[in-house]
């Protein structure tokens, strides 16, 4: 498993997790085991969002596979043979909005992965 934490004074941790092997090679409809939500402590996960492919940076979101208003625990469902042959990015991110502070305590994780189709 990796996990990534993101964690804010009085807000406690947000997480991001995978429990799929990360190093191996995928093809055909990938299902990887993923986590959004709350860490230790804390405050109610508000907003998840997982995508392939972002680049924040140019205004690019990438192809959303899942996204709520809620923690996600479960399956991703990723269509390999829609996508090139060759590295890719997957982007997992977990909110915690806090109405007092009115900020966003985020846990988020990138991970690459090689299609061959």
């Amino acid at each position: 498993m990796v996990e990534a934490r993101g964690w804010y004074t009085d807000q406690g941790y947000s997480v991001s997790n995978i429990t799929a092997e990360v190093t191996t090679v995928v093809s055909g409809v990938w299902k990887p085991a993923v986590q959004m939500k709350a860490g230790s402590g804390g405050k109610k996960t508000t907003h998840t969002y997982a995508a392939l492919d972002t680049d924040f940076h140019h205004g690019n979101k990438g192809t959303v596979v899942q996204e709520t208003n809620a923690e996600f625990r479960g399956n991703l469902t990723i269509n390999t043979n829609l996508l090139t042959n060759g590295w890719h990015r997957l982007f997992l991110k977990a909110d915690a909005f806090d109405s007092v502070s009115g900020s966003t305590n985020s846990g988020v994780l990138m991970i690459w992965f090689l299609v061959q189709n």
